[in-house]
């Protein structure tokens, strides 16, 4: 096939020159050596073509970007569930009343944890004026105060295991029992929690929801990340 095209390339050249057939009768056995000579030189690329193989001592990696994730190099702490307590609906509400949702949390990491404790609070408020980066950056540094001023009155948190807390809102308003059964106001769950590693340097997790629950069934509610 490479002697046709080392033909065909010559032909190409010299379409339109009266002295073709001169040339291809005179020179056939020039064009054939020189289709030979390119079989000779593809082959030779062929064989010294880098094989993608790895150069001594770096390693490649052959995984597509997205399957790529970074391992934990010790213990890492985070939000796993939550569990209503009270109330379950909207009509058991009353002015005065506390919220109350249990929350989870384990050590996914690969080390125990030491100082480990979590805060959980529940508040109302209306989406469109509460901005999450806000929201969560607020809550985050009040976790990084209140783990300074309670330093070492945490607890020890081994690899898989889990540990739960309980967020609590502040005693029910008229005006927000209005709002929670208006729909002018939702429910905002935020908790979070911090720990320190066998370095004593130390991390914080948060998770901040939002929900239409007690105002829709429990069932049919859907929480929001803030």
């Amino acid at each position: 096939m490479l002697v046709v095209f080392g033909i065909g390339f010559f032909y190409g050249a010299a379409v339109g020159l009266d002295w073709l057939p001169v040339f291809l009768l005179e020179n056939t056995k020039q064009m054939l050596l020189l289709g030979v000579i390119i079989i000779g030189m593809v082959g030779l690329g062929v064989a010294v073509w880098p094989r993608h193989k790895n150069v001594p001592g770096v390693e490649v990696n052959t995984q597509a970007p997205s399957t790529i994730r970074s391992q934990p190099s010790g213990g890492f702490v985070q939000f796993e569930d939550r569990s209503i307590v009270f109330p379950m609906t909207i009509t058991q509400l009353h002015v005065g009343d506390t919220f109350k949702i249990n929350f989870s949390f384990a050590n996914k990491g690969t080390r125990k944890v030491s100082d480990n404790q979590t805060w959980g609070y529940i508040r109302f408020g209306d989406p469109a004026k509460n901005h999450g980066d806000k929201l969560r950056n607020d809550f985050l540094a009040a976790i990084k105060t209140g783990y300074d001023k309670f330093k070492g009155q945490g607890g020890e948190l081994g690899v898989g295991i889990s540990g739960w807390n309980t967020a609590v809102s502040m005693p029910l308003q008229k005006d927000e029992l209005v709002g929670l059964t208006n729909g002018t106001l939702k429910v905002y769950f935020m908790v979070g929690g911090a720990w320190t590693d066998e370095t004593g340097k130390k991390f914080y997790w948060t998770e901040c929801e939002w929900t239409d629950w007690p105002k829709v069934a429990l069932k049919h509610s859907v929480w929001h990340e803030c």
